[in-house]
């Protein structure tokens, strides 16, 4: 299951202190950023460049459909996912698609999606991935929230090394969240779904795409910098993972809100409350709040200062 994506946009900091009632028109964005604009049509059964044919609909993301299909030169399943030009915002952000999914596919790593082939074809682009036989996180969490501290150690020290690899090579993956974690059937972690990343060598060529104001993402994962609109760097993904690593112990998410712009200023202005104090009868071990908690600071510099120093942590508690 992929979930949406949302784009919101932000008021500035000293908007994000005054009462609800003068949010009207964000709080009316908000209400409609589950819609789906300019998908491809249904393309089931149908075959891009005589090799990949599509089969049924894996997953719909804010701006494509994942199709499992049949690779016919390798006898291989696939995933492909499909994109318009009105998905995409016409012809630059499909060029800047392609080139980020040329710059995935040079990495080889087991916890990240590897990505076989893209292109364009018949009025679509296209992104050729590995099938993963799997659950993501998300749907995995309604059968087993709480987890146990140790279950929940082995599935982010994966999420960790991805990040890595990814931060490594100037990727910034921006939308960490447990839908876009697949846990696969041989219990290997793997991150997808790239579609909003930053890419620091594109950003060189691109100056300006982190626009201030502008929310991309998913609102309960978000950083506090990106809720609002800050620049950030590859520290909003441990931010992120904090947020699903709190989720895993307690069970629930460290902000719950009525609506979409309380949690995004509970995040700007607050810290939630520790694991051990939020859950007292899980019987959460200390260093499981330490090394939460300092993943969830407010500020950049307070949290870990890369994927490599939170994975070390998680492995020595």
């Amino acid at each position: 299951m992929l979930s949406q994506t949302t784009t919101v946009k932000l008021p500035t900091a000293e908007f994000l202190g005054k009462p609800f009632s003068s949010r009207t028109t964000l709080l009316d964005r908000a209400r409609d950023f589950r819609k789906f604009h300019g998908l491809p049509g249904d393309y089931t059964g149908k075959t891009l460049c005589n090799r990949y044919t599509l089969g049924p609909v894996r997953g719909k993301g804010g701006m494509g459909v994942v199709y499992g299909s049949l690779d016919k030169e390798r006898n291989e399943k696939v995933a492909v996912k499909l994109y318009t030009e009105n998905s995409m915002g016409g012809r630059k952000k499909i060029e800047r698609i392609l080139n980020e999914a040329d710059i995935l596919s040079g990495i080889n790593h087991e916890n990240i999606v590897n990505i076989r082939d893209s292109g364009r074809s018949d009025g679509v682009v296209y992104i050729v991935m590995d099938y993963l036989e799997g659950r993501d996180l998300s749907d995995l969490f309604t059968e087993c929230l709480p987890c146990k501290w140790e279950e929940a150690k082995e599935t982010i020290v994966q999420v960790c090394a991805g990040l890595e690899e990814l931060h490594k090579n100037g990727i910034v993956h921006k939308d960490v969240k447990p839908a876009n974690i697949i846990v696969t059937n041989g219990g290997t972690v793997k991150l997808i779904d790239f579609d909003i990343s930053e890419f620091k060598f594109l950003e060189e060529e691109e100056p300006g795409k982190l626009t201030r104001g502008y929310f991309l993402g998913t609102i309960n994962y978000a950083s506090p910098e990106e809720a609002s609109g800050r620049p950030f760097d590859h520290r909003a993904d441990i931010y992120s993972v904090g947020v699903i690593l709190y989720e895993m112990v307690c069970g629930t998410l460290p902000f719950v809100a009525h609506n979409e712009i309380a949690k995004l200023q509970m995040r700007v202005h607050t810290s939630p409350l520790s694991p051990s104090k939020l859950k007292q009868k899980l019987d959460i071990p200390r260093i499981a709040d330490e090394i939460i908690m300092k993943a969830l600071g407010r500020k950049p510099e307070e949290r870990f200062q890369s994927m490599g120093e939170m994975a070390a942590s998680l492995k020595t508690a």
